[in-house]
């Protein structure tokens, strides 16, 4: 090397000399042990060696005029050498890249911002063997290549550096240690095994021969760590902001810088470790290094490799541990920056190659496969299938309480648009089946969870089992998530099944789900929360194969389900969700032959009785309240079965067989093939059946009602069958003035697809009572199998207006003769209407009829009439009655020949709330004179009343009275008829219809006297 560039390099020396003593210090603080005696610049051109070396306790000695040589001073304390290296690093600014090029930050054009480290010292330890040294620089170097190095194995500031509270600090070895700041801002001790190797000498130079630049490294297998850093800040459970980009985006953050300090130097700190050094090397261009470490602590800096040549930047990853919210998944985030050739841009270098700095972010998911034991989900284990991400947005678009990359919602750009990266998901339920689906998950950093000051983590080593109140972020991240509607809590499972309970026989708990909505649930481990399902929108395949209707349900799980453990539900009626709105479940009225028409809202889930109604908390509590469920349901279309169904307690479903409904599916082979029956079942005996109202039940009294559905696999049409019925019961009408007991065998029916109605009655027969009990006398003469096989029997379905079945009889009775009295013209009918909807049943009694009365005559005297009587299930519709009596006589004494006839009667009519009423006398004679003269009359006379003010005198008492004389003489005849007819304003006369003038005249003098 000429000299011109010895020059150069010389005064290049000096300056960095002047900076390194500015940023390093020179000298050692005052009353320490070691004593620097002097220090000497070195610069060899030959291998461009730059250093300064300082030398502690050591004098120089010139014996006898002998070459100078080194000697330990009289001070106390061990010999050592500081060897000062210039800047080992430099910090420059990382463009941001996405894997979307119309989001990544574009490179900016140079000069790219930079910043320098500060110096270098490496501290070596002479052993008094060594001595005396030879006072040569080749000599020297020799010598420290077998020297120890003076280490710090805590957090220390080197010397000259301000300390953490503001004043000078001296830590380590009475404060001089081996320092080395690579990267920037970040001070590196090695360990004090390991042993630094360099050359003594420079090679020979020669023409067109390339020399070694020096350096010095550290010997293979090394460790170091992270002392010190500007960035550290040593209050318990305090940290630089994560979000802090300070002077511009860097491959270290102070938040990096700060850990990397904890992670290898905080002895307070359990799971710290020294980083592996694969490769250090100091020059007076730089540092070579190649250092990786990983760990396992509160602060969830999990991994750090960093690669530099020449003290610039080739290759840095920082792995943050985290969890995936809110499934739990353990995974990383990893931020790589790596150097990367580019052509300039924008600049007077456009178009040449430049070697930027490239910073992108990934999440790896190091736990894909995840277990869970809690119930408030129906996966037992979810596997995420794509657990490494594209390059991600900058977090800052999506973070979560302003924490930066420590909480925030991955995004990935495709054509300039931003979206949260969509998991795949595959969990496995309670019978083993896979579901896949997809959603967004939040990355939340571990040190939210556990970044917990040396004091908490002393309490929870002494009190070992006791968890630690979940972090305040923790907190609010649940409530807040939960607490209001995000898409980011839905995920879309296409109708795939899914069983939401252990099951009992397979697909007992199966569901096809829609959408599911998510939350998280605070949990006392790690990770501080576990995903729940807050609701879900399933089709119920047992309600939808027996109505038809394929409308979703919301459920939720039930709360008892979620305390249960194994594969127990965890309540009497195993039910595992409620439904957040009832959703109905009515069977077509049309198909249940009037006799039942269920109309069951379903409110819950049961893993034994399929969908159930009412109020499920009480089937939950084992209590089955027909009430709840069956209020409008109807049998013979008017008795409520609600009011004659018994109220049910039971400590578990095994006890109490088909008394409570049950709606289930399962898969069968009919008729050579396979199909999914769905079956509506209940069955109940006499000790499930109650005397209510009208109702009486006997001792082999039974209810119970079938719907069966059987869905071919093979793509065939439905079959479905409806059958129900009521057995060995009575009818009463009406309560509390009974009238009529009708006694039935059964009533039943069975409908099937494209079929009528089969309706099957057995009618027992019927008896009056109370005031009609002296109808019972006829029994003897009347058959009482009329209902079983009818006369005639109607059916009427819809759509015609009232569908329903009408069954009735009508028996001609001969005459009775009963002593002197001719009881003839007897009839009598019954007919009985089951209406198919909700009308109620009708009952018609009749004792002749008003176009053919009954006549009864003893002698002279005779009369007759007729009897009608509609009851319904609420009382008596209609009563109709007419009795007629009276004498007739005929005379004939030759000469003349007459008769005389003089009858009474009452006519009455009682029809919903009016009725009508009606006396009359009729009386009519006639006389004939030798044939030639007939003389008749006719006189007539009633008194009416209508209550309906429809009718032509309605509301008002109204009478008539007529008298018809017809006088016959020969050819010729004359007849003359009277009528009147008086209307009364009401039943009572007013007050001027009862006083005329002249008593209202007296009326009032008889006052006067009295006053006089």
């Amino acid at each position: 090397m000429n000299k011109l560039a010895q020059l150069l390099l010389g005064v290049v020396q000096t300056v960095i000399n002047a900076v390194s003593r500015l940023l390093v210090g020179s000298s050692a603080s005052p009353g320490q042990q070691q004593r620097k005696e002097f220090s000497v610049d070195v610069v060899r051109p030959d291998d461009l060696l730059v250093a300064t070396l300082d030398f502690y306790n050591l004098v120089k000695v010139t014996p006898g005029g002998g070459r100078t040589r080194l000697e330990q001073s009289a001070a106390p304390g061990d010999a050592f050498i500081v060897l000062r290296m210039p800047p080992q690093s430099f910090a420059e600014q990382a463009f941001f890249e996405t894997n979307d090029p119309a989001t990544t930050e574009p490179a900016g054009s140079p000069p790219i911002g930079a910043r320098m480290a500060g110096g270098s010292q490496v501290v070596f330890r002479i052993a008094t063997s060594e001595l005396p040294l030879k006072y040569s620089l080749e000599s020297i170097l020799a010598t420290l290549t077998r020297s120890p190095q003076l280490v710090s194995t805590r957090i220390a500031p080197p010397p000259g550096v301000p300390g953490v509270d503001g004043t000078a600090f001296f830590g380590g070895l009475r404060g001089q240690f081996t320092a080395i700041e690579a990267p920037f801002r970040l001070v590196l001790s090695p360990s004090s095994q390991s042993r630094w190797e360099h050359a003594a000498k420079a090679a020979a130079a020669s023409t067109g021969r390339r020399v070694e630049l020096w350096h010095t490294r550290l010997s293979a297998q090394a460790t170091a760590r992270a002392v010190f850093s500007p960035d550290y800040v040593p209050a318990p459970g305090k940290a630089p902001d994560a979000n802090t980009i300070f002077p511009f985006l860097m491959s270290l953050r102070e938040y990096d810088r700060h850990r990397l300090v904890r992670v290898t130097a905080d002895p307070t700190l359990s799971g710290r470790r020294s980083a592996d050094v694969d490769f250090l090397a100091l020059s007076s261009l730089g540092a070579w290094l190649n250092i990786h470490g990983k760990w396992d602590t509160a602060l969830g800096l999990a991994e750090w490799k960093h690669l530099l040549t020449m003290g610039r930047d080739e290759y840095v990853r920082v792995v943050d541990e985290g969890v995936l919210f809110e499934t739990g998944h353990r995974a990383v985030l990893l931020t790589i920056t790596e150097r990367k050739i580019e052509l300039i841009k924008n600049s007077s270098m456009e178009g040449s190659p430049g070697a930027y700095l490239r910073q992108w972010k990934i999440i790896i998911v190091r736990e894909p496969v995840k277990t869970y034991g809690h119930r408030h989900v129906p996966f037992r284990q979810l596997t995420i299938k794509n657990p490494v991400t594209p390059k991600l947005e900058n977090a800052a678009s999506s973070q979560i309480g302003a924490q930066g990359e420590n909480a925030f919602w991955p995004r990935v750009s495709v054509g300039g648009v931003a979206a949260d990266f969509q998991f795949h998901l595959v969990g496995v339920d309670w019978e083993g089946r896979a579901v896949e689906y997809q959603k967004p998950l939040a990355f939340i950093a571990k040190t939210l969870h556990d970044d917990l000051s040396p004091v908490d983590i002393a309490d929870l080593k002494a009190k070992p089992g006791v968890p630690a109140t979940n972090p305040p972020f923790i907190q609010a991240l649940v409530a807040r998530y939960n607490g209001a509607p995000d898409a980011r809590r839905n995920a879309d499972f296409g109708g795939q099944g899914i069983a939401f309970a252990p099951a009992k026989t397979a697909g007992d708990t199966t569901l096809h789900a829609g959408a599911m909505t998510f939350g998280a649930l605070d949990a006392s481990g790690w990770p501080r929360f576990l995903p729940g399902m807050t609701t879900a929108d399933v089709d119920v395949p047992d309600a939808r194969n027996l109505t038809g209707n394929a409308a979703l349900s919301t459920i939720a799980f039930e709360t008892s389900f979620l305390a249960g453990a194994g594969d127990v539900i965890g309540n009497a009626s195993d039910v595992f969700a409620r439904l957040v709105t009832k959703s109905p479940l009515a069977l077509p009225k049309e198909k249940t032959g009037g006799l039942v028409a269920p109309n069951l809202d379903i409110s819950g889930l049961s893993r034994a009785l399929g969908p159930v109604g009412g109020d499920v908390g009480k089937m939950v509590a084992g209590q089955f309240r027909p009430l709840d469920i069956f209020g409008d349901v109807t049998i013979l279309g008017g008795i409520k079965l609600s009011a004659i169904l018994r109220d049910l307690d039971f400590g578990y479903l095994d006890t109490v067989g088909t008394k409570v409904p049950n709606l289930k599916s399962v898969r069968l082979t009919k008729g050579g093939k396979e199909v999914i029956e769905t079956s509506y079942r209940w069955n109940l005996d006499s000790s499930g059946l109650v005397d209510a109202g009208m109702f009486t039940c006997q001792n082999d009294s039974q209810f119970f009602i079938e719907t069966v559905v059987d869905q071919p696999l093979d793509g065939s049409a439905a079959e479905m069958t409806v059958s129900g019925g009521l057995t060995k019961f009575t009818v009463v009408l009406l309560p509390g003035a009974e009238l009529v007991g009708l006694n039935f065998d059964s009533i039943g029916f069975t409908a099937k697809k494209n079929a009528k109605v089969d309706v099957s009655i057995e009618f027992k027969g019927f008896e009056f009572l109370g005031t009609l009990s002296f109808v019972n006398k006829l029994k003897d003469v009347i058959p009482l199998d009329g209902f079983k096989d009818p006369p005639y029997l109607d059916i009427v379905l819809p759509p015609e207006p009232r569908p329903g079945i009408s069954a009735g009889f009508t028996l001609a009775i001969p005459t009775v003769g009963i002593g002197i009295f001719t009881l003839a013209n007897i009839s009598f009918s019954a007919g009985f209407d089951l209406p198919l909807l909700s009308d109620p049943a009708n009952l018609r009694l009749a004792f002749c009829t008003r176009e053919q009365p009954f006549t009864l005559t003893v002698s002279l005297f005779g009369g007759g009439g007729f009897f009608a009587i509609d009851i319904g299930m609420a009382g008596v519709t209609q009563i109709e009655a007419a009795l007629e009596f009276g004498a007739a006589i005929a005379l004939n004494l030759g000469v003349a020949a007459g008769g005389v006839s003089i009858m009474g009667g009452v006519y009455y009519q009682k029809s919903g709330g009016g009725f009508a009423l009606s006396a009359y006398v009729r009386a009519n004679g006639s006389l004939e004179v030798l044939g030639i003269i007939t003389v008749s009359v006719e006189f007539y006379i009633a008194l009416n009343y209508e209550s309906d003010k429809g009718a032509p005198h309605g509301g008002q008492l109204w009478g008539q009275a007529s008298l018809k004389v017809k006088v016959k003489i020969a050819f010729f005849s004359k007849s003359v008829t009277l009528t009147v007819e008086r209307e009364f304003a009401g039943s009572d006369p007013t007050f001027a219809d009862s006083l005329t003038p002249v008593d209202w005249g007296e009326y009032c003098a008889a006052f006067d006297d009295y006053a006089a």
